[in-house]
């Protein structure tokens, strides 16, 4: 009601003197520049003015009446301001105490007109006469100062004194005409100079007096106005005072008002809220505190997720202004989503309209509507549009600030407010209007369209959002099958569990300026100029005030109407009352008009698979491999999901970045790098044993680096020609640092290997890192998933990441053999592929007491000029792939299928007590000959490497000087062992020393195990048994399985005080 108080103020002006024409016209079109537009309305507007008082001098006297002015011309105007800042202390209420001021300028030019009245002069002995006088007034003009005080209270406070300074009023009559006077009027006419100069000089009296009149009194009144109680008082109260809410009070009162007992059962036939009265009793409400829930979880994940995708920056257009070519720039995604789903087409907010129905202004948006002696003014609010909600420039994740609270913290550019108003001014139709008009009086008027602009530049805000969500329906209710349909399906269905949402707080800070007022839509230039003047005023006055008020607006006001606008009647599409008009935007308490259909599959076939073909592709691409492109789970995954994991999640440089980097760093606090602390040891204690007393063997730590040079070709859950199969591929490739170094898949082992004994030759303590680094490798395969289409559509999100569920769902209800047989059948590896161009080996000694630690590099330098790696590239690959399946093998992936439905709560056979079942590591007793040969190969080598080690470092220890048996000597105490009196160590480099003999018989046995014979047909063991009886094999062997082995062909020993650790674990 400000608008409408300031308008009748400025219909204050018009008061019953000389010149009520004037302020007529600065009220009916404010002067400016160009009048072409309001003179023409003016000159067909008669103006009565109030009789002139009596004007007289040596002997006579004129008495003006029934004053009518018409043909009224106005040429420009102007308002000038500008800030004064401290001023001195006035008189009168505020007297003493300090203010600062807005002095303004108004200027009137140009103004003319032309009056005709009824005179009566008395003259020298009695003579009367009665006639018209016509009066031309041209040139007129005024100047007035005024200064605007604010006083100065310690924080700022809106104007509410004003006092004039000054008044220069220039009114010239060019001319006074008499007529029907006779000999007087021809008196008359010759003292026409004497009259004028009286005349001009009552009129300017008289402007002086009205304008300090209008200007102390009816602006005063209205400065007091827009400072009190019905304008910007209600927005000035302190700061704690107008924003301080208990959010704990304002749960409890959220609650409430819903009608609801928050923490009680749930009644599950509940899918959609519908109506304060008509929600159950039992209804409960998700509580975001607690996360304990699986439902709570992961949508606690899902709103977050939403976040984050709403900070993705996205590249847009800009029109440059229509200048040049259109230039791109990067915003958040939430602004795109805004525009496309929740503003109008320019980008606004339409707050409040006046339409008819219930969702318009009170009393039809009239803000003001009156009618005086001079003028009939209507000022109608037509529209209020919220601008800038799309320059969001920060949106941070949400936090829990209560069971059903949710805070963020957001940043726009700017938010300004586009108020449409019209303001239509008519002749006065009341008995005692001063205003003529020619015909009909209501022919005569103005109107004006006008956008008046009021905003911030720059602002952040912190916004709780309360939200009441039907936790039971959410779990039980809405099933994957719905979610399906397409996005906008899954969207009703997760709303239709929303009883309400409601921001609770909107704490605004404005971090730049109040944005400069501005008005658009006048008739002409000069009325914009004039206008923007004005408001330029208003800004210097109210700048401060307005950057006070904004907090209180935005909670108290504003926060209101967007609840409305976003969360009630965009997202819960919340149909308007049919009750009294006058509510703005009033809505049936906690209704929703949301709704999840359900949908599960028509067939009869309970076991009937899914063809993901159908499921992840479009009808096009799924005809291309065979689908029935028929859409028959809907199109939320062939149109959002897949495309965004395919172009999003799954390109190479986003996943190694967004995803790798981001995993590995919570998991080892490094990027690219995964680490595996105490991953494996092998303890044993022997009190009999010559060469130890203690050997423990560790492996201490895996770490796993370069793990973000993933690269294409990268596939997941890729459907193939076969509906069932799906395709999954992962490249890694090497890649090139900053400083130009070579990064590529690098695999190290820690490992520690203590030995202790006082009489131990093999006492050490020695931490070496041994290291297998691959430039490229590939890795593919497909699954067979024979995933029930049911058990997928009647899916619950109480379920969504029950583990035990998901497996169920590859399974049946029914009990027989052959559902049992094709439960064998449910996930398979179709097919399998592994390949590596080359590796490379390294070690590294971190710690040792063993000197020939450091010739383990050696030894793999030597394996690398032997072709190591080419030689074991194809049976390395082979190894990975057989271990893999053979893994997948002994994991007996159907019994837990077949057991999976005891643990899912929403199957028929779920057993609540039934003890949770244990998965054990599979053993590796399936894998073929060649992986066995392989791995029996990879030992051999191994073990050499440890024999030369051992040399290395017994060498480095010797003295260089004989070795005597039972060397009293420390050195030789801690190197030999005892030997009995008077023998002699054989020394193997030289066995002539014993007789040439004994070189040519070790020669001659070294051959004959070496000898290639054909190995026995006899085998217990499944693997060997796949051996042919023309297979050849060494003597050795078949001397070692007659002599050393037993039937199974395997060596037992016997191991006393024997422990194992594995992850931490003994």
């Amino acid at each position: 009601m400000a608008a409408a108080s300031n308008t009748n103020a400025l219909v204050s002006i018009v008061v019953p003197r000389l010149l009520l024409f004037l302020q007529l016209g600065a009220l009916a079109l404010p002067a400016a520049g160009d009048f072409a537009d309001v003179n023409s309305i003016l000159r067909d507007v008669a103006v009565r003015l109030p009789d002139v008082p009596t004007m007289g001098g040596s002997g006579y006297s004129i008495d003006l009446t029934e004053v009518v002015c018409t043909d009224i011309y106005i040429e420009d105007a102007h308002l000038a301001s500008r800030s004064v800042g401290l001023l001195p202390n006035s008189g009168g209420s505020s007297a003493g105490v300090a203010s600062s001021g807005v002095e303004l300028q108004w200027s009137i030019e140009g103004l003319a007109f032309n009056c005709q009245a009824k005179y009566k002069y008395k003259g020298l002995l009695g003579i009367v006469n009665r006639g018209d006088v016509y009066l031309y007034s041209r040139d007129n003009k005024v100047v007035s100062t005024a200064t605007v005080r604010s006083l100065l209270t310690g924080s700022p406070s809106p104007p509410t004194e004003i006092s004039m300074n000054s008044c220069l009023p220039t009114v010239e009559i060019v001319d006074v005409d008499f007529d029907n006077g006779g000999f007087v009027g021809w008196v008359l006419d010759a003292i026409e100079g004497l009259l004028r100069t009286a005349m001009e000089l009552v009129a300017s009296d008289k402007i002086c007096e009205e304008l300090q009149a209008f200007l102390e009194v009816n602006t005063k009144d209205l400065l007091e106005y827009i400072a009190g109680e019905n304008g910007l008082e209600p927005y000035l109260l302190p700061g704690a005072a107008a924003l301080s809410r208990d959010p704990e009070q304002l749960e409890e009162d959220f609650v409430e008002r819903l009608k609801l007992t928050p923490s009680i059962a749930t009644d599950s036939s509940t899918t959609k809220a519908t109506g304060a009265t008509e929600l159950p009793a039992t209804t409960e409400l998700l509580s975001f505190s607690k996360q304990d829930t699986s439902s709570g979880r992961w949508m606690n994940e899902l709103i977050q997720k939403g976040v984050f995708a709403s900070n993705e920056m996205v590249s847009i257009e800009s029109d440059n202004d229509a200048v040049g070519p259109a230039t791109e720039k990067d915003e958040l995604q939430v602004n795109q989503w805004l525009r496309e789903f929740v503003l109008e087409e320019d980008g606004a907010m339409v707050l409040t309209a006046s339409s008819v129905g219930p969702d318009g202004f009170p009393r039809d948006g009239v803000l003001y509507d009156a009618e005086d002696v001079v003028t009939h003014t209507t000022i109608v609010l037509d529209r209020v549009k919220l601008l800038g909600l799309d320059t969001l420039t920060h949106f941070s994740p949400f936090e829990v600030a209560g069971n059903y609270t949710l805070e963020t913290y957001l940043a726009w550019k700017y938010l300004a407010l586009e108020v449409d108003v019209t303001a239509t001014v008519r002749p006065s139709t009341r008995p005692d209007s001063v205003i003529e008009t020619e015909g009909t009086s209501t022919q005569v008027k103005i109107v004006e369209q006008v956008k008046l602009m009021l905003g911030v530049d720059g602002l952040t805000a912190g916004a709780s959002l309360m939200a009441a969500l039907n936790q039971t329906a959410l779990e039980n209710n809405v099933r994957l099958g719905s979610l399906l349909r397409s996005n906008t399906a899954a969207i009703d269905c997760l709303l239709s569990t929303v009883v309400d949402l409601e921001f609770s707080t909107l704490s605004v800070e404005v971090t730049n300026d109040v944005l400069t007022p501005s008005i658009e839509g006048l008739v002409s230039p000069g009325l914009d100029r004039l206008f923007s003047e004005a408001m330029d005023a208003s800004f210097l006055m109210y700048e401060r005030v307005l950057m006070e008020a904004a907090p209180v607006y935005f909670q108290n006001e504003l926060r209101p109407m967007l609840t409305q606008r976003i969360l009630h009647e965009y997202l819960l599409q919340r149909p308007p009352t049919t009750g009294e008009r006058g509510t703005v935007g009033s809505v049936t308490q906690n209704s929703n008009s949301r709704t999840c259909i359900p949908w599960t599959s028509n067939e009869v076939d309970d076991d009937k698979p899914i063809d993901f073909r159908d499921l992840l592709l479009t009808a096009e691409d799924a005809t291309d491999l065979g689908g029935s492109g028929s859409a028959a789970y809907g199109n939320l995954f062939s149109s959002m999901i897949m495309p965004y994991i395919n172009e999003e999640v799954l390109d190479p440089d986003t996943f190694n970045t967004q995803w790798i980097r981001k995993m590995t760093k919570e998991q080892s606090g490094k990027e690219g790098v995964l680490e595996f602390k105490d991953v494996y040891r092998y303890l044993n204690v022997s009190s009999t044993s010559p060469l130890y007393d203690k050997l423990d063997f560790r492996i201490s730590k895996i770490t796993v680096s370069n793990i973000d040079t993933i690269a294409a070709p990268l596939e997941f859950m890729q459907p193939t020609n076969q509906g069932n199969v799906l395709s999954n591929q992962l490249a890694m490739h090497s890649v090139t640092d900053d400083a130009g170094r070579f990064r590529f898949l690098n695999v190290t082992l820690q490992v520690y290997m203590g030995i202790e004994g006082d009489k131990s030759p093999l006492q050490m303590t020695n931490v070496v890192d041994f290291s297998i680094s691959v430039p490229a490798s590939t890795f593919s395969v497909e699954i067979l998933a024979d995933l029930k289409e049911r058990s997928l559509l009647e899916f619950p999100l109480k379920d969504l990441v029950n583990p035990h569920c998901w497996l169920a769902a590859f399974g049946s209800d029914r009990e027989d053999d052959e559902v049992e047989a094709e439960s064998l059948k449910s996930i398979e590896i179709e097919s399998l592929s592994f390949n590596i161009l080359t590796f490379y080996l390294d070690s590294v000694c971190i710690s040792a007491t063993s000197p020939g630690c450091g010739s383990i590099s050696d030894v793999i330098y030597e394996l690398e000029d032997a072709a190591f790696a080419t030689s074991f590239r194809k049976p390395i690959i082979d190894l990975v792939e057989d271990v893999v399946l053979s893994l997948w093998d002994a994991l007996d992936v159907s019994e837990l299928i077949k057991q999976a439905h005891k643990f899912c709560p929403h199957s028929d056979k779920f057993e609540a007590s039934a003890p949770e079942p244990t998965v054990e590591m599979p053993n590796l007793s399936g894998v073929s000959r060649n992986s066995s040969q392989t791995i029996l190969a990879l030992g051999i080598v191994g073990l050499q490497t440890a024999i030369i080690v051992s040399a290395k470092n017994h060498l480095l220890l010797a003295d260089n000087k004989p070795l005597v048996p039972n060397d009293q000597s420390p050195s030789a105490k801690s190197e030999t062992m005892p030997f009995p009196e008077g023998s002699e160590i054989i020394d193997w480099n030289n066995l002539s020393d014993l007789g040439s003999w004994v070189d040519i018989a070790f020669d001659e046995f070294r051959n004959y195990l070496s000898k290639s014979v054909v190995a026995s047909t006899e085998s217990s063991n499944e693997v060997l048994s796949r051996d042919l009886a023309s297979d050849m094999t060494l003597q050795i062997n078949t001397m070692l399985r007659e002599y050393i082995l037993d039937k199974s062909r395997s060596l037992e020993y016997e191991l006393k005080d024997l422990s194992f650790m594995a992850f931490g674990t003994i």
